[in-house]
């Protein structure tokens, strides 16, 4: 979802860092200490917000490893700031940092094993984790259906 649209619920989002939310409707919740209702940003939301809405067009990759399936599903020039995979993992998967310094891991769905360094981990739906930039490359093993992030470096 590009930035400028305005949206209710995401369940994996992957962005640039920022610390704002603007509030266009809140269910009438009212503020823990004051009681009174909660903010809201009409005026900030409006001034960001792209109209009329246009669909990205998304420039899709995949690459087949193995059984498994590499989706690059976000990359330059779609995004300046970071790339994003989906990987569909059916067997055993070797993987390394494709763009960006770490890799941020979402377990969607499924089961497996995560090896570092012949260290082994579980992994679960809803595992979240960071690949760091000292681990070169890595295996995942299993039926797994992640979402990874790299920052563009």
């Amino acid at each position: 979802m590009p930035s400028g649209t305005i949206h209710a619920l995401i369940v994996l989002e992957t962005q640039q860092s920022s610390d704002i939310t603007y509030r266009i409707y809140d269910y009438d919740r009212r503020d823990k200490k004051t009681g009174q209702l909660r903010q809201l940003h009409l005026r900030q939301a409006k001034d960001v917000t792209t109209v009329p809405f246009t669909e990205p067009q998304i420039n899709s990759h995949i690459v087949h490893n193995g059984n498994s399936i590499i989706t690059t599903l976000i990359s330059q020039p779609d995004s300046p700031f970071f790339t994003v995979y989906k990987w569909e993992i059916h067997d055993q998967t070797s993987l390394s940092h494709e763009h960006g310094p770490y890799t941020l891991v979402s377990i969607i769905n499924g089961n497996g094993i995560l090896t570092v360094d012949d260290q082994q981990y579980p992994l679960h739906k809803g595992n979240h984790f960071i690949i760091p930039a000292t681990v070169k490359s890595w295996t995942m093993d299993g039926e797994i259906l992640a979402i990874a992030s790299e920052p563009t470096d």
